[in-house]
């Protein structure tokens, strides 16, 4: 059985209709009944109410949990489903998040348990694009640099997650240890593939990749392409006025800009003596992406590929999971040898 807990936000109930589409019914859990029934019923789903420390799991095989914000969420969650053995997935893409749920390492080995956090379009596309990198040039490479790239609107709670978060300095790796970064700090061009030509992309210091990805990397700079105001913004005081600006937007794009949205990730790594590998990776809108993102690792899971411990999608499944998803392409760019 699949839990699936948080059906009611915005990306929630993305996935659980993506679930219920393509044969995955997860049963919809939450503290309100009314609102997990309004999701459910349409989709022909069971609801289960409980509350984030006494929800019934004891017949499961895994919760995702799809609840933010995850700081909050995931810790009582991990503490019913370790004990009762039931596989821990979210979508968690911060670097706190994959810090806190790092802790359970230890405790998901011993009652082998899979925890993964990022299941999303954030880490599954960058992690494993990251991975291939590495795989190319050998192992260890002494450094990976991630970008990402989402053309298409935002929902409300990532707008707030955002433009929230634009003042408060993240972390790069360096010399293998996480050292303190500034949003924006650096930028550069890159070229996803896409036929933009060359995207300006920037520091983005709060990825999970961080602290999650290729960890024997000793060096790892994760960036992003926002749009230029929102780069503009991150090197001037806003206070929380932007936060009250993203609470007015629509709660999601609809379904036409879901169709019309598109993804892409871009990931180099640089090898002992300076080899180099470049490779993109194309997919469909990041919301959609990570619907059937957390659909494929749903299916290794019921399969009963999940490997006891905390994991990523790359050390648990490989680079090559985000193949498995309709209209994600990968190409290499300056392709190394193997």
């Amino acid at each position: 059985m699949i839990l699936l807990y948080g059906a009611t936000g915005y990306t929630g109930r993305l996935v659980a209709r993506t679930f219920a589409d393509e044969g995955l019914p997860p049963v919809l859990c939450g503290r309100r009944e009314d609102a997990l029934r309004a999701v459910a019923e349409p989709l022909g789903l069971e609801v289960r109410v409980g509350a984030l420390d006494d929800i019934d799991v004891s017949d499961a095989q895994l919760l995702l949990n799809c609840a933010g914000p995850f700081g909050v969420t995931q810790a009582p969650l991990l503490r019913r489903c370790v004990p009762a053995g039931v596989a821990y997935l979210d979508l968690a893409g911060e670097v706190d998040e994959h810090l806190a749920a790092a802790a359970w390492n230890e405790k998901a080995r011993a009652a082998d348990v899979l925890v993964m956090p990022g299941v999303g379009y954030g880490i599954v596309a960058s992690d494993c694009l990251a991975a291939y990198v590495a795989d190319i040039v050998g192992s260890p490479p002494m450094r990976v640099e991630v970008a990402l790239k989402t053309v298409g609107a935002v929902s409300r709670g990532t707008a707030e997650v955002v433009l929230g978060s634009l003042r408060r300095t993240g972390v790069r790796r360096r010399d293998g240890a996480l050292v303190a970064c500034r949003p924006a700090r650096h930028r550069m061009k890159v070229d996803f593939g896409d036929g933009d030509g060359l995207t300006t992309v920037v520091t983005n210091p709060w990825r999970a990749d961080l602290v999650a990805s290729v960890p024997s990397t000793p060096a790892y700079d994760t960036y992003m392409a926002f749009p230029a105001p929102v780069r503009m913004l991150m090197s001037v005081p806003h206070g929380g006025l932007l936060r009250a600006v993203a609470r007015r937007l629509p709660e999601g794009p609809a379904e036409e800009a879901l169709a019309k949205g598109r993804s892409a990730v871009w990931a180099r790594a640089t090898g002992t003596g300076g080899a180099q590998a470049t490779a993109v990776l194309r997919g469909p809108d990041a919301y959609v992406f990570t619907a059937k993102a957390a659909a494929a690792c749903v299916r290794r899971v019921l399969s009963g590929d999940a490997p006891g411990g905390v994991h990523t999608p790359a050390s648990a499944w490989g680079h090559d999971l985000p193949l498995e998803i309709d209209a994600v392409v990968r190409a290499d760019i300056e392709p190394g040898s193997r």
